[in-house]
């Protein structure tokens, strides 16, 4: 083997005993802003405030969620929560409605009607031709004169559902 290839590449390198570089570079901030405490108050009042300083570097130095830094989990929030957020489920149409017209309307036109005679066909094939485009008169109403009204006496007897058996008797 001529070259040594680094296993390892997604670990920080320790520069300061355990500690990498950003580990150091917050224990760091928190020493300096512990020092003006530690000259400028008593000794109770620079252990209150010392503490949740000296916490608080700790956690952005050693806490990882999901294997994300603190710092960057917080950052990734507050971006969520001040940007503004577009739902792509609530766009709105359009304004106002076209007319359009000319020859190139002309032709779509005609492929739109060539589209839905395809359609039509194709309910053909699926109904095996039962198919009326036109409407149907009401039988009903065909009995009836135009002053009577109609009842119904009983409940039609429910379709007969289709078994795999009838499927293959029929082809």
């Amino acid at each position: 083997m001529r070259f040594q290839v680094p296993q390892f590449v997604d670990i920080e390198d320790k520069i300061i005993g355990p500690l990498t570089l950003k580990m150091f570079a917050y224990y760091a901030v928190a020493g300096m802003l512990l020092v003006p405490l530690y000259v400028s108050l008593d000794i109770s009042l620079f252990i209150t405030l010392g503490l949740p300083i000296v916490g608080v570097a700790a956690l952005f130095a050693h806490v990882r969620i999901q294997g994300q830094q603190l710092i960057w989990v917080l950052v990734h929030a507050t971006t969520f929560y001040v940007n503004p957020r577009v739902y792509l489920w609530r766009r709105g149409g359009l304004a106002y409605l076209m007319k359009i017209q000319g020859p190139e309307y002309e032709e779509i036109a005609a492929e739109r009607e060539n589209a839905s005679s395809l359609n039509a066909i194709a309910q053909m094939l699926n109904t095996q031709g039962n198919v009326s485009l036109n409407d149907a008169a009401d039988p009903l109403l065909a009995e009836a004169g135009p002053d009577e009204t109609v009842t119904a006496t009983a409940a039609p007897a429910p379709a007969k559902k289709d078994t795999a058996a009838d499927l293959g008797k029929r082809k």
